[in-house]
């Protein structure tokens, strides 16, 4: 009988033993898994915020786009086929005006 009562006084320690040693781990654990989440939502935030931004960014596209396209169809196409001008046509510079630059 009394080796018996040794016995589950030793298996009482022994489990008081491992629930402290458990007790230490997950303390860590959820101290690491806090820290995670922290960082998670941090990322996530500033996914948000970009996500933003890019979807602003691409607003502003289509509007230039837009803003564009308008400017084109509205613009004379007669500038657009002048030959361009040849050497010999071209006016020629005075060196007066060279000399008043100086």
């Amino acid at each position: 009988m009394l080796a018996l009562w040794f016995a589950s006084e030793a298996l009482k320690e022994v489990r008081n033993r491992n629930q402290m040693m458990l007790k230490a781990q997950t303390t860590q654990l959820s101290s690491a898994l806090e820290e995670s989440n922290r960082a998670i939502s941090d990322v996530q935030e500033g996914m948000k915020t970009l996500a933003n931004q890019v979807r602003g960014l691409q607003e502003g596209r289509a509007v230039s786009r837009e803003t564009l396209e308008k400017l084109e169809t509205g613009k004379p196409r007669r500038n657009l086929e002048l030959p361009a001008a040849e050497p010999s046509q071209a006016a020629p510079k005075s060196s007066r005006a060279d000399s008043s630059v100086a």
